[in-house]
């Protein structure tokens, strides 16, 4: 059998390719995971973690004894607490008797829905009116029973409008006309827009009410806030950090957690090519090996040709 051509496969016959080693990410020969990744066993504590930017992680100095300064801190604020609390307990009370006395003055007794309605779901709420609702609907039933309340007073203006207008077009025989239907339209109409009025300058008193709450414990918290702040300033310069002790990266006290690196699997080797000869029958087998023959003779056939006609152009043939 004729020796086949130097880069051509010999049962193909077509272009052989060169296998390229495997590469990893970054663009090295893969030679072992250690060489691969050249990481260490941790991220570094700054978060560059990962390909390229590990970095080992070594054992540092901390303070031998710190004071517990939280407890120090509460100890010491205990009085100041303990008043600001008191504080916030009034303000709670006083914002209730608050809205208690505005819903009493109003003279309408609200239940859960018709509050959530009239004043919103998220003030009633916040406000605590589920807590308040009871006591408030009681005083408001006795100042309209008595007639002090808003409501009653309202009622009891539309009632002597509506009077007033009968009377006046009964006295010029005009009762049954169409001018009495028109002038109770404009009493009613009256009578819908003071109520309106009414509500609104009411919702107005209860969300004032709420805000001075909001604003008086907003004030309690910078109260605090601001004293916490001092003293620690204070415990740091009485009760500084004595000693030295040495810590190593995964102990509990450490001040970074190392975050192990997982180098990417490989990719899986490729599947060895399968055995095309093994499984061909020998016929076929020797008819190819007879035509690859004749084809490399053909070959060197067109070869020497081309050789006697460049002789024959250089002879002057």
């Amino acid at each position: 059998m004729a020796s086949t051509l130097p880069g051509y496969d010999s049962l193909t016959g077509m272009p052989t390719k060169k296998k390229q080693p495997w590469q990893t990410a970054l663009g090295q020969r893969s030679t072992g995971l250690n060489q691969q990744y050249g990481l260490g066993q941790y991220a570094s504590p700054s978060g560059g973690g990962g390909l390229g930017g590990g970095q080992q992680l070594g054992p540092i100095n901390l303070p031998g004894f710190t004071p517990d300064y939280k407890s120090l801190i509460s100890q010491a604020l205990g009085p100041l607490s303990a008043q600001l609390t008191a504080e916030g307990s009034a303000d709670v009370a006083s914002r209730n008797a608050g809205l208690i006395r505005g819903m009493a003055q109003f003279g309408e007794q609200f239940d859960p829905a018709g509050a959530q309605a009239a004043f919103g779901q998220d003030f009633y709420n916040q406000a605590g009116m589920g807590d308040i609702l009871g006591q408030a609907n009681a005083l408001a039933a006795e100042n309209t029973k008595a007639g002090f309340s808003v409501k009653a007073r309202q009622q009891s203006a539309f009632e002597k409008s509506v009077q007033q207008i009968r009377d006046a077009l009964a006295s010029r025989g005009m009762l049954r006309s169409g001018a009495t239907g028109i002038a109770l339209q404009g009493a009613q109409k009256e009578f819908d827009t003071g109520s309106y009025d009414a509500r609104m300058q009411l919702s107005d008193y209860m969300s004032g009410v709420q805000q001075g709450l909001v604003n008086a414990q907003r004030q309690r918290a910078g109260q605090l806030e601001a004293a916490q702040r001092e003293e620690a300033e204070r415990q740091a310069r009485l009760n500084p950090p004595t000693g030295s002790r040495t810590v190593n990266p995964g102990d509990p006290d450490y001040p970074v957690t190392p975050t192990p690196v997982t180098p990417p699997t490989p990719p899986p080797a490729p599947a060895a090519a399968p055995d095309i000869a093994s499984n061909v029958p020998q016929s076929i087998m020797s008819q190819r090996t007879g035509g690859e023959a004749g084809g490399s003779a053909q070959l060197q056939a067109i070869l020497a040709a081309l050789h006697r006609a460049s002789q024959n152009q250089r002879l002057g043939f």
